[in-house]
């Protein structure tokens, strides 16, 4: 049986449906509440600095000379003690390293921060929060959160995708 009809011969009960008689006539109808305001600018400067974030991991790889980390590692290998502890490059190579998933990982919780509040401000009604954004410590990314606003700015404004689909694209380069 589907809802809204009654199969013959089915117990009847205080206020159900007759047959004929429409189904769920007090039901809300479908939809996400009112008509999407499209006067909201979603573009957020905030939103555009989480998107190119990663990218910043990617050009650290530039400035680090991996000549020398090379050079280095191959001769602590050949010429050194089997005992000798980590070279001198390895160990600056993984602070350095580990700082700056630090600073990214605390910059991604901010610009996102930033981006509700501005967000907030412009009159969208619950944004995505920004505390979904501590993702970024398990995951090394900030696309929880860029999902997450793109979906909610979406259903409020109608627009408001072109940071998800940059997103992709950086992370795909940054794949690469």
């Amino acid at each position: 049986a589907y809802p809204g009809t009654v199969s013959a011969g089915a117990p009847s009960y205080p206020g159900a449906p007759t047959a004929g008689a429409p189904g769920y006539a007090s039901a809300p109808p479908v939809g996400y509440g009112a008509a999407p305001r499209r006067d909201i600018n979603t573009n957020t400067v905030w939103i555009w600095l989480l998107v190119a974030l990663p990218l910043v991991g990617v050009l650290s790889l530039f400035a680090f000379d991996w000549g020398s980390f090379m050079r280095e590692s191959v001769y602590n290998d050949l010429y050194s003690e089997s005992l000798a502890g980590p070279s001198m490059a390895g160990t600056l190579l993984t602070v350095v390293s580990s700082v700056l998933s630090l600073v990214l990982a605390a910059a991604t919780v901010l610009f996102a921060f930033l981006d509700w509040r501005q967000l907030r401000a412009r009159g969208i009604e619950r944004p995505f929060h920004w505390a979904w954004s501590f993702f970024v410590l398990a995951i090394g990314s900030g696309l929880v959160y860029i999902i997450g606003r793109s979906v909610i700015v979406r259903r409020h404004t109608g627009k408001g995708l072109a940071p998800l689909w940059a997103a992709i694209g950086v992370t795909v380069v940054t794949w690469i």
